[in-house]
């Protein structure tokens, strides 16, 4: 709870006293079959202590109020789109005591007291309604200016961050659809140019106690690295790593006297340069090539394939090369050889490609919750969020015989 001074005018007399708040914020999802909608809640709860002078009197009360106010919002293509909250106020207001300058005096101070009681009675339902309407005002106010100031700065995060560079490489997101039921918002985009393909196949399922999920298709990676434009262009080994990093937030690079190849001069085919599969539980990542020179090599016409395993730590993803360098194209064992010692910094074992590094940690009020899955299969990359209970059931019930798990009525 947060306490505050209070300095207010009811019925045009200055109260004053303290009060202390206590919120409570949380969201519900609004069904609505075609559209992302959710509303922000907020409940709270004011008690205060309160005194104001009538004339010779001096009136004491104890206040009481509960609301609860609703702002609802919309996710679309532009950002976060949200309406005027509206709010709900219950108010209850109590005489506690009357003290008067004449209470000294008897008979006179007694009469003096009934008096002031009479008169804060006759008018103890304007002053709780004066006092309900400046409770609404105020939370309403500082709900709107918390919540329009949160929501601008993320708004502009997403064009910043996100929509910006997308609209820079031709890959403008485009809103597929929405769902929102009592228990889930489902948002379906698509990312690439009018001329790229999407997926095609069933898209994974989210565990069922998850508290989010997010599935991609490998079709949206691809088209992000056909718009780097690599088909048909030559880099040395050194400036390919720098931008295939860069794009990919690789980890750090090799200094260049630390990589041998770093001169190495790679010609990438006219078509599909670079591209990646999820399948089978692992991320493939395909360097198509024309031609790579390394003094006094030269090969031509091949494929260069290197396996990435998942690695989940909590919150933190990561991928990890799984296997050695693989080789498709005409060439002796010699030259595999060699080959492999060329991609063998590009694609570092040591060094796991880090796509999520503890984004759930740096928020105290999200420590209870951690990936409880990801998949890779069928052309899709699923992972699922949840508390660590549920990870810790799944975990448990995976390492149960078949014999050991519980079966339905049916025996599935």
């Amino acid at each position: 709870g947060e306490y505050r001074p209070v300095s207010e005018t009811i019925l045009n007399r200055p109260v004053y006293g303290s009060s202390l708040a206590q919120t409570n914020v949380t969201f519900r999802f609004i069904p609505d079959p075609k559209r992302a909608r959710l509303a922000l809640v907020v409940r709270g709860e004011v008690t205060s202590v309160t005194y104001s002078n009538a004339g010779p009197a001096t009136v004491w009360n104890d206040g009481y109020g509960q609301y609860v106010a609703e702002k609802r919002m919309e996710i679309t293509p532009w950002g976060l789109k949200a309406e005027p909250a509206v709010i709900d106020v219950q108010n209850t207001v109590r005489l506690r005591d009357v003290s008067t300058s004449l209470d000294s005096v008897p008979v006179l101070g007694f009469l003096t007291q009934e008096v002031a009681r009479d008169q804060v009675a006759r008018r103890r339902l304007e002053a709780s309604e004066e006092a309900r309407w400046k409770l609404a005002a105020a939370a309403l106010r500082e709900i709107e200016t918390e919540t329009d100031a949160r929501f601008e700065e993320l708004n502009q995060r997403l064009a910043r961050d996100v929509l910006g560079p997308l609209h820079g490489l031709n890959l403008s997101p485009t809103w597929v659809g929405a769902e929102t039921t009592n228990d889930r918002i489902v948002l379906r985009i698509r990312l690439g140019s009018a001329m790229q393909p999407g997926g095609h196949t069933l898209r994974p399922f989210a565990l069922a106690n998850s508290l989010a999920s997010c599935q991609i298709h490998e079709s949206t990676v691809n088209n992000f690295l056909a718009q780097l434009k690599l088909e048909g262009r030559t880099f040395t080994i050194a400036e390919l790593q720098t931008k295939l990093r860069e794009k990919l937030r690789l980890p750090e690079l090799d200094r260049p006297e630390d990589n041998p190849h770093a001169d190495a001069k790679i010609t990438f085919a006219s078509r599909d340069a670079v591209r990646v599969e999820f399948c089978d539980g692992r991320l493939s990542v395909v360097l198509s090539v024309a031609q790579l020179i390394s003094s006094p090599n030269r090969w031509e016409n091949f494929q260069v394939r290197a396996l990435y395993k998942p690695e989940i730590d909590h919150d933190h993803i990561q991928f990890v090369r799984d296997g050695v360098i693989q080789l498709v194209g005409p060439m002796d064992m010699r030259s595999q050889i060699a080959l492999r010692g060329v991609f063998s910094k590009t694609f570092s074992k040591e060094r796991p490609w880090q796509v999520s590094p503890g984004f759930l940690e740096k928020n105290p009020n999200l420590s209870d919750l951690t990936v409880t899955e990801l998949t890779l299969e069928h052309g899709w990359l699923g992972f699922s969020v949840g508390t660590r209970s549920a990870a810790l059931n799944q975990t448990a019930d995976r390492l149960q015989s078949p014999r050991e798990r519980p079966t339905g009525p049916d025996g599935t």
